[in-house]
């Protein structure tokens, strides 16, 4: 029997992105936290960052997290304006799938199980997030591997107003669609407990496209349920601590291929997402502790009547454990981030078709797919009459796998006035091989090495309103690297 074989390659021939990019932006008034890893006004950064308001979560008519993010601009979710349930991954300036990360509330998720190591979207209910800032740029210096393109901070909704609070929604809308969330905050003097639910259905419409129109494809389905939990308590007037937990978990009914309808073919996917946190306030700065587990399960049943294979099923499982400590520290011109994290991600996968060929298996054990990663990084700010800004950073990363690399930041930036900001962002980036790239049986190469590119931008924004500002960007992008599927 003559097999093709696919595998991974590290291709060395560059990759360059030009580009500009145009949006209508918050106020430069408008604090933020992504950018630095602590509060900041946007007119002291001199990084690309939007903001999503819960106001303007609100006003978005039941759209998912995803829809809503696609309309971010230089933002794409590929697959947002598909069936409920369908596999999306975040691009922004044009970035291939994987080299956006995703942060929940400062701290990173990932699916080490896929072939790129994002993050699925569908496990967040909008009614849960509080906002989004998206920001844009490669941001590996503070946030490392994967963020090449951008960093999506989800941040979660926290209790509110002091006392009791219960909040229901509920909405429907075509295809069958209902959607509906219940949650409970409350705040006190030393604590604030919010927890929600939510349930998503839908009747859906097929993914295959009937090209004859008779076919009368199946429609394919989509259900979820979703928790979330955050404590946070005051344990003295400098000490906070807070612990968060997250379970998610769809099923939804997936098509053989782009015009092959099929009736038995099922994805039932979960997460589960625990953590826990502390704060100790300093002199105009604090110091941070955080840890989250994440474990993601992914399991493809195809138990057909209709169509080869008679029988699959493939069991996918992700596990990413990550750690960092960090401190910030301000004095009256100089502001100081140092910190270091720690990652380890392993996955396991479990195949058994059978076809008129006979039975197939194929299996990749946990302890044999696994990698680690420790990164110490630092960031200084310097500033000069309120005026000029330049930031100076770096990371040193270390893999199990193929050992060092490092990346930088150069970000000078000039408020003109209260109302126009110049800016320039000199930098590099990485994402290191997926264990799915390293290990897989059929696909993986253990020689890559990771991909790493250098980002040029410089721009301006402009006040026009308190709350309304335009901003134009001006970016470059050169990979080295990459990493491809060859056909061989």
């Amino acid at each position: 029997m003559t097999k093709i074989l696919t595998v991974l390659l590290l291709l060395t021939i560059p990759f360059r992105v030009f580009s500009q990019d145009t949006a209508v932006v918050s106020s430069l008034e408008e604090v933020v936290y992504t950018a630095n890893k602590y509060p900041k006004k946007q007119s002291e950064t001199g990084k690309v960052i939007t903001v999503v308001g819960r106001d303007q979560l609100e006003r978005s008519g039941g759209k998912t997290l995803a829809e809503i993010l696609n309309n971010v601009s230089g933002t794409t979710i590929v697959g947002s304006n598909g069936n409920l349930g369908t596999n999306m991954t975040a691009n922004i300036r044009g970035g291939t799938a994987g080299n956006v990360l995703i942060l929940i509330n400062g701290i990173p998720v990932n699916d080490p199980s896929v072939n790129d190591n994002y993050f699925d979207l569908n496990f967040i209910s909008t009614d849960q997030v509080e906002r989004v800032e998206v920001l844009k740029g490669g941001q590996s210096t503070l946030y490392g591997s994967d963020a090449v393109t951008g960093v999506i901070n989800i941040i979660t909704r926290k209790s509110g107003p002091a006392g009791k609070h219960f909040d229901i929604a509920a909405a429907a809308g075509s295809y069958g669609t209902y959607k509906a969330n219940v949650g409970f905050r409350q705040t006190t003097s030393s604590s604030q407990l919010a927890l929600a639910y939510g349930v998503t259905s839908s009747k859906g419409f097929s993914s295959a496209h009937d090209s004859t129109g008779k076919a009368d494809y199946e429609k394919d389905g989509f259900v979820e349920h979703n928790v979330t939990g955050n404590w946070q308590v005051r344990l003295s007037e400098k000490l906070k601590a807070n612990v968060f937990g997250q379970y998610s978990w769809y099923k939804t009914d997936v098509d053989a291929a782009a015009f092959v309808d099929d009736k038995d073919y099922t994805v039932e996917t979960s997460n589960i997402s625990a953590g826990a946190g502390l704060s100790y306030d300093i002199d105009n700065g604090s110091i941070q502790l955080n840890y989250r587990f994440n474990n993601v399960n992914r399991l493809y049943l195809n138990d057909s009547m209709h169509r080869a294979p008679d029988y699959l099923r493939v069991d996918y499982n992700g596990k990413t454990q990550y750690a960092e400590l960090y401190a910030n520290k301000k004095w009256q011109n100089v502001e100081l981030l140092a910190g270091v994290d720690y990652r380890r991600h392993n996955m396991s996968s479990d195949l058994l078709s059978v076809s008129m060929f006979g039975p197939y298996s194929d299996a990749l054990s946990g302890d044999v797919a696994e990698m680690d990663q420790v990164s110490p990084y630092a960031s200084v700010i310097l500033k000069a009459n309120k005026v000029f800004n330049i930031e100076l950073g770096g990371r040193w990363n270390h893999h199990s796998r193929y050992g060092d690399n490092f990346s930088y930041t150069i970000n000078p930036s000039v408020l003109v006035s209260n109302k126009v900001k110049l800016f320039v962002n000199l930098y590099s980036a990485f994402k290191t091989p997926t264990l799915y790239q390293l290990y897989d049986p059929s696909f993986g190469n253990l020689q890559l090495n990771p991909e790493e590119s250098f980002n040029v931008e410089a721009g301006a924004q402009v006040a026009v309103t308190k709350n309304l500002s335009f901003r134009g960007v001006y970016f470059y992008r050169h990979t080295d690297d990459a990493i491809e599927f060859i056909i061989t």
